[in-house]
């Protein structure tokens, strides 16, 4: 039995596609996904693990904002560490899958699709 799973990242920083993608699926023209993956930063000059790029377009869809998630699930942004919420996106509801990324190594980019692949 095929299985579909469609799976949002967030995008780059500065492209905003990830705003108008929301608004899109809110609107009901798309269909929405059912994870959205946001990458969790580890902290560098930051005194805790921040969202990623394109995670504010998505804040208000979420029950709390994305930064208050990361901070409740205390994450850290180690590579592979994970945090769920829900978003409501107009009549649908996506899982929201917080990603720790690590130093973006290679590694750790691989520690990251895995976690990802567990909770898709």
């Amino acid at each position: 039995m095929p299985i579909d799973v469609r799976v949002a990242v967030t995008p780059a920083a500065r492209v905003q596609p990830f705003g108008d993608y929301l608004g899109a699926v809110v609107r009901g023209a798309i269909d929405a996904p059912a994870v959205i993956a946001v990458p969790v930063e580890a902290p560098g000059a930051a005194a805790s693990a921040v969202p990623g790029p394109g995670a504010a377009d998505l804040d208000a869809y979420l029950g709390a904002g994305a930064a208050d998630v990361i901070a409740c699930a205390e994450l850290t942004g180690r590579a592979g560490e994970a945090s769920q919420s829900v978003a409501r996106l107009g009549s649908g509801v996506s899982r929201v899958v917080f990603l720790g990324m690590g130093d973006r190594s290679p590694g750790a980019l691989r520690k990251a699709g895995a976690a990802l692949a567990v909770r898709s």
